[in-house]
């Protein structure tokens, strides 16, 4: 289950994203006339995934190439399979979704 775990994390870059995540919030906070905490938190998450849908679509056609570099997250993202794009795609629909939602230029 662990490993699951592991593998899910490095195929969307989660450590990646959570960095955006928090630059996207103090960028906020400084770029905002009135910012708030949900704001922010909220273009942290839009970032965040973002990120992740790029990054996990990104591993899924670069699996080859993961194999010499990282071949835990290359194997990972072979047992995914199709479930993969499936994944990265559901993540980047979430993040256009949110962005229509707020209607910021920006973020769509």
């Amino acid at each position: 289950m662990l490993g699951s775990v592991k593998g899910f994390l490095t195929f969307i870059s989660f450590e990646r994203g959570l960095m955006l995540f928090m630059i996207a919030m103090g960028a906020t906070f400084l770029v905002a006339q009135n910012p708030t905490l949900t704001e922010a938190t909220y273009l942290g998450f839009v970032a965040f995934c973002l990120w992740s849908g790029v990054d996990a679509i990104n591993n899924v056609y670069d699996v080859d190439l993961d194999m010499k570099s990282d071949s835990f997250r290359a194997d990972f993202t072979r047992s995914l399979g199709r479930f993969g794009i499936i994944i990265s795609l559901a993540i980047f629909a979430l993040c256009m979704a949110l962005g229509l939602i707020t209607g910021i230029q920006l973020v769509t």
